[in-house]
């Protein structure tokens, strides 16, 4: 029976109460991969550069490192032809509509060869991503874009003064 000297509103005592997967367990044994939403708010914001390198980075998380090459190389493709497409259009397409698409691409190949969130989410061997490291890499595939078009227009300013000569 019950002792009237415990607390009746105090929490049950459990001593044989063993904690299954302690933090440090968690955290050495865990694979961090990046969600198809994280994936598609980076894609969004840092362009095809952005998309490209998360989604390698979740194959080469999962195992998958042939479509992490594959990735790569696609990736730079069509970052680069979509580069130059930009500088040819000059504003007869909104950019943000490339922004979209993009972002959409990008998370349906994630959520169809990759992980879907609640894959991870109730998976013992995968945790999610930094937030913060979505948003560093969106923010270095900006800089690196930012980057390439401030060379190609001075290399092209200096074509332009070399031809006025």
């Amino acid at each position: 029976m019950s002792n009237f000297n415990e607390n009746p509103f105090a929490a049950p005592q459990a001593d044989d109460v063993v904690d299954p997967a302690p933090k440090s367990l968690i955290s050495s044994q865990s694979v961090k991969v990046f969600s198809p939403l994280q994936i598609r708010a980076g894609a969004f914001f840092g362009g095809p550069f952005a998309a490209s390198w998360l989604l390698r980075s979740n194959f080469s998380a999962i195992g998958k490192h042939d479509q992490a090459r594959f990735t790569t190389i696609t990736g730079g493709v069509v970052s680069a032809l979509l580069t130059i497409s930009l500088t040819t259009l000059h504003g007869n397409v909104p950019r943000t509509f490339f922004s979209i698409v993009i972002a959409l691409l990008a998370g349906l190949l994630a959520e169809r060869y990759q992980l879907k969130r609640s894959q991870i989410s109730t998976s013992d061997l995968y945790i999610f991503q930094s937030n913060w490291r979505v948003v560093g890499v969106a923010l270095i595939a900006q800089a690196a874009v930012v980057i390439a078009f401030a060379v190609y227009y001075s290399i092209d300013a200096l074509n332009m003064a070399k031809s006025i000569r």
